[in-house]
């Protein structure tokens, strides 16, 4: 069955445009976009969610120093107490180490007050250092008190 001229146009044309066969090009490009609208506006929300994700990880992290930090402070708190009750032993340690002027001898008496007090790794350096006398502003009794 041999085609004529106008079916071969009408073919062609079917070809080209379609021809009732699926949606036109127009609006296959209407649709292709709105979807691709829809798909920046979904990445716009995703990328919202993920930075208020970060923010409140940044914070949950921030917080659990924290917490880790208290915890340990409450763990030196509770061994202190426990060492409460040999307060006459303290007492003398203390004495010992505020009377003492040989900086090798106040230094051998830092871990002990450590142990006893259970000291920060700040407080055990600080310590450290007036024993040593390299910190001027703690020399003293007054200075251990009130120096921070």
């Amino acid at each position: 069955m041999a085609m004529d001229g106008a079916d071969t146009d009408q073919s062609l044309h079917g070809s080209l445009f379609g021809g009732g066969r699926g949606p036109s090009p127009t609006v296959e490009l209407q649709q292709t976009k709105e979807q691709l609208t829809k798909q920046e506006s979904r990445v716009r929300h995703l990328t919202a969610v993920l930075a208020e994700a970060e923010q409140d990880l940044a914070k949950l992290t921030q917080l659990n120093e924290l917490l880790k930090e208290e915890v340990r402070r409450q763990q030196r708190s509770i061994e202190r107490e426990a060492h409460v009750h040999n307060s006459e032993y303290l007492k003398n340690v203390i004495f010992k180490f505020i009377t003492l002027s040989n900086g090798d001898e106040r230094s051998r008496l830092v871990p002990v007050l450590n142990t006893i007090l259970k000291l920060s790794p700040d407080e055990t350096q600080k310590l450290q250092n007036v024993a040593k006398g390299s910190d001027t502003a703690s020399r003293g009794w007054s200075g251990l008190l009130w120096n921070s």
